[in-house]
């Protein structure tokens, strides 16, 4: 596994680097909550359009994306969000 702890907060958080482990860990529902606001944004920004893979042009590149998890702080230490 590929978890990171931090130890700057109230209580040891433990942070992993994708996806499957995140939503399967103690903050899952901090996580699912923050990832379910951060898609609500990009869609209301417009950022991207999902197109089914066999609609794309044979020429088109394909963007991928990774979900980067990480803990804001309080200055006391204590967790500001997700």
């Amino acid at each position: 596994r590929s978890w990171l702890t931090t130890r700057s907060f109230s209580g040891d958080i433990r942070l992993s680097s994708n996806y499957k482990e995140s939503i399967s860990g103690p903050y899952v529902k901090q996580w699912k909550k923050t990832i379910t606001s951060e898609i609500v944004s990009l869609k209301r920004r417009k950022i991207y359009k999902l197109v089914p893979k066999p609609l794309l042009p044979k020429h088109v590149n394909v963007i991928s994306a990774k979900w980067v998890f990480k803990v804001k702080p309080n200055p006391d230490g204590s967790v500001e969000r997700f």
